[in-house]
């Protein structure tokens, strides 16, 4: 039986980045990672049903993105904030939506290698139509 390295490592990232400690905006984050699982796994099964190598890709990519985005969520909130100027509802949501475009953009560049590993692995799955 082979090794299939999606099988190993797909729970542990779905794992890792549904974990939350209970806090509500954790619950909400979880929440949306739901749906974008959701999202991924329906895109997933759509590119491997449709034998679509630039579907599976970009499903892929989008799955690169959600991870490096987790990753970039856990280092912005190592950074300490001053009492000095209150931080608004705002420029919270434009901080997180500015992380998420810079996660969508490294996984584009292709030097994070997450995707290649994923579409490596999935790609012989994909049925020759």
């Amino acid at each position: 039986m082979r090794l299939n390295y999606l099988d190993f490592m797909m729970p542990a990232l779905i794992q890792a980045i549904k974990g939350t400690g209970g806090n509500s905006d954790e619950l909400q984050q979880s929440m949306a990672i739901d749906a974008s699982s959701s999202d991924f796994n329906s895109m997933l099964n759509s590119a491997l049903e449709t034998s679509d190598r630039d579907k599976l890709k970009a499903t892929c990519q989008e799955l690169e993105a959600v991870f490096i985005g987790k990753i970039m969520e856990g280092m912005r909130a190592t950074i300490q904030r001053s009492d000095f100027i209150e931080r608004g509802f705002a420029e919270e949501t434009f901080e997180s939506m500015l992380y998420d475009e810079y996660a969508t953009k490294m996984s584009q560049t292709g030097q994070v290698g997450l995707a290649d590993i994923l579409y490596k692995q999935l790609e012989p799955t994909l049925e020759d139509k």
